[in-house]
């Protein structure tokens, strides 16, 4: 959505905040989870065709969610360094 017009970005975000706020992973959450879903929407507006316009928000998922759920369910902020070994 957000290839075709500006005005699904912020549509997103605020929806992605209400159901991060309803959900049960708390601030971590509402705070990583919305500015991921910010930043995939802007990079998939910017994105020049339209071919290209899902590989923002896989990207931008890939990194952001992969780290905030790995803290979540088992790590520690010692234990990111491995982050990338979990593949």
């Amino acid at each position: 959505m957000p290839y075709f017009t500006f005005a699904a970005i912020p549509g997103l975000t605020l929806g992605v905040i209400i159901s991060n706020i309803i959900g049960s992973y708390g601030m971590m959450d509402i705070v990583f989870g919305s500015s991921a879903t910010l930043i995939a929407a802007y990079l998939s507006y910017k994105m020049p065709k339209k071919v290209l316009v899902p590989i923002p928000p896989i990207v931008v998922n890939a990194i952001t969610i992969r780290a905030m759920l790995y803290y979540i369910f088992l790590g520690t902020p010692d234990a990111m360094p491995l982050l990338p070994a979990t593949v």
